[in-house]
């Protein structure tokens, strides 16, 4: 599952991926769920959570830890995904837009909060041409954004507009 998780080129390093997790973690490693995305004409499918803990990566090389820090980005714990949202931030890599992506549509403020302000300019341009090609994934993203909203954010933010994650989103698309 985690080979389908990232582009074919990667493949290979997906394969360690997976074998790390599972030598780490046999008995609670889970993946659960999935979502359909397109990344440069290639069909991903990213999970929706992941369930395992945090190890030492010094066997990983440089690729195979920012891929395991993606797959961080939908982590049931959302300190982690907000801290390694931080670490992917400054990747370059394609790959990466996916996962960083669908941090857009979370319900914890904090990390919707990192990508108002952090979100480097490029990384911004590249996921406005994401979210062009995945015009299906966008308007879930635009969905999450207004349900959290309108669970946990409406008494802090009574206009909709205002809300970080709203203002996140139209200044990315546009």
């Amino acid at each position: 599952m985690i080979q389908k998780a990232f582009p074919s080129y990667l493949h290979k390093e997906a394969t360690k991926i997976a074998d790390f997790l599972q030598q780490n973690d046999p008995k609670n490693f889970k993946i659960i769920g999935t979502e359909i995305v397109y990344l440069n004409g290639e069909v991903l499918e990213l999970p929706q959570r992941v369930y395992f803990g945090e190890y030492n990566t010094q066997s990983l090389t440089l690729v195979q830890e920012q891929m395991l820090n993606c797959l961080y980005l939908c982590h049931c714990n959302g300190h982690l995904r907000e801290h390694y949202l931080r670490e992917l931030l400054i990747v370059k890599e394609d790959f990466t837009l996916p996962f960083i992506a669908k941090l857009f549509g979370d319900y914890v403020i904090e990390i919707v909060k990192v990508l108002h302000s952090e979100l480097p300019d490029v990384t911004r341009d590249k996921l406005r041409d994401f979210f062009r090609e995945n015009s299906l994934y966008q308007k879930r993203i635009e969905s999450r954004i207004a349900s959290y909203w309108d669970l946990f954010y409406r008494n802090v933010y009574p206009d909709f507009k205002k809300y970080v994650g709203y203002q996140l989103f139209q200044t990315t698309i546009k």
